[in-house]
C-alpha cells in the first residue's frame, strides 16, 4: 500500500512538472525573441520525455491497483470456500454422531413402550441421516 502512495505522489509531481513545462512552452511560443531556437527544441524534448514518464508511471499505477483488487478478491473467494468446506464437515460430523444416538434412544424408547420417545428418536435419526449424507452446506 505504501508503494501505491509513493507512486501516486510521484504521479502528482510529474503532473505538476508537466504543467510547469507547458507554461514555459507557452511562454516560448508567445515570446519567441526571448528564447533561442535551440532552447525551444530542448524544451520540446524535455516536455516529451516528461509526458512519456508520466504515462508509464500512471499505467504502472493502474496495473498495480488492478492486481491488488484481484488479489483481495481471490482471498475473499478462498475464505468463502474454506468456510463452506468447514460447514459441510461439521454437518456431516453431527449427522454421523447422531445416527448411533438416535438408535440408542429409539431402542430405549421401544423397550419402555414410550411412543413419544420413539417418534422423537425416528425424527432425530432422519435429521442425522440428512446431515450425514445429503447436507452440502449451501
Amino acid at each position: 500500500m505504501d508503494l501505491d502512495r509513493k507512486a501516486f505522489h510521484k504521479a502528482e509531481y510529474l503532473a505538476y512538472s508537466l504543467d510547469q513545462l507547458e507554461v514555459l512552452t507557452d511562454q516560448m511560443v508567445s515570446e519567441p525573441t526571448r528564447f533561442t531556437p535551440e532552447a525551444r527544441e530542448a524544451w520540446k524534448e524535455v516536455l516529451t520525455e516528461q509526458r512519456l514518464d508520466a504515462d508509464v508511471l500512471l499505467r504502472n499505477l493502474r496495473a498495480s491497483q488492478i492486481k491488488d483488487r484481484q488479489v483481495s478478491q481471490a482471498k475473499v473467494q478462498k475464505s468463502a470456500a474454506r468456510s463452506k468446506k468447514l460447514t459441510r464437515r461439521v454437518g456431516r460430523l453431527i449427522g454421523f454422531l447422531g445416527i448411533p444416538l438416535s438408535i440408542m434412544v429409539g431402542g430405549l424408547s421401544a423397550v419402555q413402550m414410550h411412543v413419544g420417545g420413539l417418534v422423537g428418536s425416528v425424527a432425530w435419526l432422519g435429521c442425522s441421516f440428512w446431515l450425514a449424507f445429503y447436507y452440502q452446506g449451501d
